[in-house]
């Protein structure tokens, strides 16, 4: 393990990042990705799971606008991405207007 010192010059082992902020930066690298692989705006990250060395995340993103805002169309993606941020794949996973709110069932 790294040795760093503190600012009294003690010698204090340097520990590894926090898992959160790794998992909460690859979240971002998958929101962004996912833009420029859809051209898609708007995305909020919904939820996320681990699954051996990757990361699955859910979002969701604006795919039409409409007026009134309600009607707006938002598809949501699972994206598949690795250790190091890279997409393996992503798909749309379901597509509502905005105004509805009811969650989907898993059966």
């Amino acid at each position: 393990m790294a040795k760093e010192k503190t600012e009294a010059g003690q010698e204090t082992e340097k520990t590894k990042k926090s898992p959160r902020k790794a998992i909460k930066e690859l979240i971002e690298v998958a929101k962004k990705e996912l833009i420029n692989l859809t051209g898609f705006k708007q995305p909020a990250a919904t939820g996320f799971k681990e699954e051996d060395d990757q990361l699955i995340v859910t979002i969701e993103v604006l795919e039409k606008t409409s007026i009134p805002d309600g009607m707006d169309i938002l598809g949501t993606f699972e994206v598949k991405i690795d250790e190091n941020g890279s997409i393996l794949n992503y798909k749309r996973t379901d597509l509502r207007k905005r105004q509805d709110t009811s969650l989907a069932t898993e059966e």
